[in-house]
């Protein structure tokens, strides 16, 4: 099965969706830093099962955007967002977890508390089907 990433277009819109909720501006202040993130993801999670490679894939979306700040707001829940929306076009959703603990995981990326392999586990630990 193939998968389905969110390209440079989808994350500027889901941006500008975050944007026009939380209040902000939508303004992108790095767009190379974008592009390394959406270019590199392809090459993540080679050779392992669908769900695999979706963990490996949705870690690095949170973890590059998140630090890329590309953006001049939202960073971090636009990071999250990309990686959900990712999840969810390929068959998975994210669930038993509470704003808090995403607000915590994403606050301790940004200033480096914790490791991409702490977001992995983070996303392992809550990942789950919904194909049927």
């Amino acid at each position: 099965m193939s998968v389905r990433h969110v390209d440079y277009e989808g994350v500027l819109e889901i941006h500008k969706e975050i944007i026009r909720k939380m209040g902000g501006k939508f303004v992108v202040i790095n767009y190379g830093n974008l592009r390394y993130c959406l270019g590199s993801v392809l090459d993540k999670g080679h050779n392992v099962l669908l769900i695999e490679r979706c963990i490996e894939k949705a870690a690095f979306y949170i973890w590059c955007i998140c630090l890329a700040h590309a953006f001049l707001d939202c960073n971090k829940r636009t990071a999250f967002q990309v990686a959900y929306v990712f999840l969810v076009a390929n068959g998975f959703e994210l669930r038993g977890s509470d704003t808090e603990e995403i607000v915590s995981m994403m606050i301790n990326i940004s200033t480096r508390q914790i490791t991409i392999d702490s977001v992995r586990n983070w996303i392992r630990k809550h990942i789950k089907s919904v194909v049927t």
